[in-house]
């Protein structure tokens, strides 16, 4: 006697690969085995749990992108800063200066 087909919520899964969970996670809540997660979307699919989990964390984290720069358009100071420094590399800049006449040589050191 064969096994039972597992049937899968496909748009359940979508949701939960959209969080950086490990593929032992994601079987572990939707009750089913890594392989059975695989060959499900392999076979509707045609790529594997890796790449489909990518595309779907991708649009997550264009979602927050898009959020955040809203926000940061919205006025949100401590954001415009966050997002100046995190995607356009800019930082804060400490200027520090020495000038000759403060460095003192000891030239009764030996080693030198």
């Amino acid at each position: 006697m064969a096994r039972p087909v597992k049937v899968i919520d496909f748009e359940k899964l979508a949701r939960i690969c959209q969080y950086p969970l490990t593929n032992e996670d994601i079987a572990a809540i939707l009750d089913l085995s890594k392989d059975t997660i695989e060959r499900a979307i392999k076979k509707e699919y045609g790529i594997t749990f890796a790449a489909y989990k990518e595309q779907k964390q991708s649009s997550l984290r264009f979602t927050l992108l898009a959020k955040q720069i809203e926000v940061a358009k919205g006025g949100n100071i401590a954001m415009l800063i966050w997002l100046g420094k995190n995607l356009l590399g800019q930082s804060d800049r400490q200027e520090v200066g020495m000038s000759v006449s403060q460095i003192k040589i000891d030239k009764s050191d030996e080693k030198l």
